[in-house]
């Protein structure tokens, strides 16, 4: 009864249907999917509905430059013969792009690409280095509009500097995430039966980095500063500045001089600045019982707590703590750089 159904449907279709159904078929569905009808080959239809049913999404190898990108058709893709609304086209971009960018695919040669809005030119790094595009085109602008871009990046390994030195690039790596934190300033000293303050914490930086890495990196820890002294606000040392090549750096917390809170450094360079946490102000009246000031806090924490007696040292860019009753403030924490490493 069903094949019977089929035949009759056949043979009951006008002959400009009949026609219209192979032109569909040949033209629409193995033509423009760049496929020759050709009689001994029984799965060109279902390959072009598959294609066709997708608009065309095909993935295509790109061999162009940075803003001219040249596409070629992965198997078992076919190049399709016309450029359809909708039609969307992924590749793995060879080059960041660096302003507004055409592409060549499928025998047409120079069609724009475009914002979302069809008519914007790319910016510079809309499409990085070895991300993975993915374009819709559009008809009524005659341009490919960036639907998708992304690194592709994955984590593989990860470097802490704990001291000065030289980073060399693990094997295969293809961009690094650095995170800076600068040293800790010191605690001032106290005079008799008086606090001081706590001093402030290193700055911290944070910086995806895609591009201009050398083939090594000059890693620089800054040192913390000395806790001052004992007697009347001996002032505590400056933190260093830590920093990682020329990409990013972070300065050191400040001590005082004073029971006042002292600042914390700064971070620049980076995709993330932050300010280190001021150290604690302690009370300077004559005879007070409190603790000297804690230091302040960094990204990564080490805040010395202040105590009744001498400073204590800060650890992880963390400020060293404020003096009481005519002791020494403690030291600040040395500073911190973490490369992570992406392939």
């Amino acid at each position: 009864m069903l094949i019977s159904t089929k035949t009759d449907l056949i043979t009951t279709l006008p002959a400009a249907e009949f026609n219209q159904l192979l032109t569909e078929f040949i033209t629409n569905i193995i033509g423009t999917t760049g496929q020759t009808a050709a009689s001994g080959t029984l799965d060109q239809i279902a390959k072009g509905i598959a294609q066709y049913a997708a608009q065309g999404g095909v993935y295509c190898v790109d061999s162009g430059a940075a803003d001219a990108y040249v596409l070629a058709v992965v198997s078992p893709f076919k190049s399709p013969t016309v450029l359809r609304d909708g039609m969307k086209v992924s590749f793995r971009a060879g080059n960041a792009n660096t302003g507004a960018s055409t592409v060549d695919l499928f025998g047409f040669t120079g069609v724009d690409l475009k914002k979302a809005d069809g008519t914007t030119a790319l910016d510079a790094n809309d499409i990085p280095t070895d991300s993975d595009v993915s374009f819709r085109y559009d008809l009524a602008n005659t341009a490919f509009i960036l639907e998708k871009s992304t690194s592709g990046y994955q984590f593989n390994s990860i470097q802490t500097f704990t001291s000065s030195g030289t980073w060399t690039p693990t094997a295969g790596t293809r961009a690094v995430l650095v995170d800076v934190v600068g040293a800790g300033g010191g605690g001032s000293g106290a005079a008799a039966s008086r606090g001081a303050a706590g001093a402030g914490a290193g700055g911290y930086s944070r910086k995806f980095i895609i591009s201009g890495l050398g083939a090594t990196e000059t890693v620089t820890i800054g040192a913390g500063g000395a806790g001052g002294a004992s007697g009347a606000y001996n002032i505590g040392g400056i933190g260093g500045t830590s920093s990682f090549g020329s990409h990013l750096s972070a300065t050191g917390g400040q001590p005082t001089a004073s029971a006042a809170a002292a600042a914390g450094g700064v971070g620049s360079g980076g995709d993330i600045n932050i300010q280190g946490s001021a150290g604690q102000s302690a009370d300077n009246n004559t005879g007070n019982t409190t603790p000297g000031g804690s230091g302040g806090s960094s990204f990564f924490g080490g805040a010395a707590i202040g105590q009744l007696g001498s400073g204590v040292d800060g650890t992880n860019g963390g400020g060293g703590s404020g003096a009481h009753n005519n002791t020494a403030g403690g030291a600040g924490g040395a500073g911190l750089v973490i490369v992570y490493e992406y392939i």
